[in-house]
């Protein structure tokens, strides 16, 4: 497990922060789902005046000084076995044999009681939603769908995404736009659609190129001995 440290400058999107000319601070720690987290601990850096968050994720300290940064510590999922199992029934999938990807994942499934999985229910897009049901609010999904995107290795995505390039189509562009909207389903001139319940959502502005990140300028601009070509789309 890790420590992850962040102060109260940088965790605006997680701690809600009455600080600065203040003596007296608060916020609220969740995770990325949202949810509270409890007992975490929350320090002012450099000292050790701290508190830890009650069952709603809430905190509040008092006699900050005004240059005061607080943070935070808390374990940290990183990896764990049932990621583990699910990589190994991908890479199973890549060598053909299903009913070892489907032996795989039903030590996950029959651990959460539910219905067991065959060979026959097994491609790319099974493992991935399966991936989801397991490690929501933990995996790193774009990392996840950007490996299995123009990756010439990763032959056994063509069944389901035959597209792979940086204009037209590929495995994360098709997952997002099939999958994704933003929660405030906003207009925003996005494509709209209708989803499996009746309801109106609008597709993410994502782009083929999007499975890439851009490369910093910096970088771009401080190798002076072979010029860095921009990922396409940036």
């Amino acid at each position: 497990m890790s420590k992850r440290f962040i102060t109260a400058l940088l965790a605006l999107l997680l701690i809600g922060v009455q600080a600065f000319a203040q003596s007296e601070v608060s916020g609220k720690v969740t995770d990325q789902s949202g949810e509270p987290l409890v007992g975490v601990n929350v320090l002012v850096k450099g000292t050790t005046n701290g508190t830890m968050t009650d069952y709603n994720g809430n905190w509040n300290l008092n006699n900050i000084r005004h240059n005061g940064n607080c943070y935070y510590d808390t374990d940290w999922y990183m990896i764990r076995i049932a990621e583990t199992y699910l990589l190994r029934a991908e890479a199973r999938l890549a060598q053909g044999n299903k009913n070892g990807a489907a032996e795989d994942i039903n030590v996950l499934r029959n651990r959460a009681g539910a219905r067991p999985c065959s060979a026959s229910d097994i491609d790319i897009d099974y493992i991935l939603d399966e991936r989801v049901r397991e490690l929501f609010g933990e995996e790193q999904r774009w990392i996840t769908l950007s490996r299995l995107s123009c990756n010439p290795n990763a032959t056994y995505v063509l069944d389901k995404y035959p597209t792979q390039n940086v204009t037209t189509s590929n495995t994360l562009y098709e997952r997002t736009r099939k999958y994704g909207y933003g929660y405030e389903n906003e207009d925003r001139g996005r494509e709209a659609y209708t989803d499996a319940l009746g309801n109106t959502r609008h597709r993410p502005n994502i782009k083929p190129y999007n499975y890439v990140l851009p490369i910093p300028i910096q970088i771009i601009q401080s190798n002076k001995d072979k010029k860095i070509e921009q990922n396409a789309g940036y």
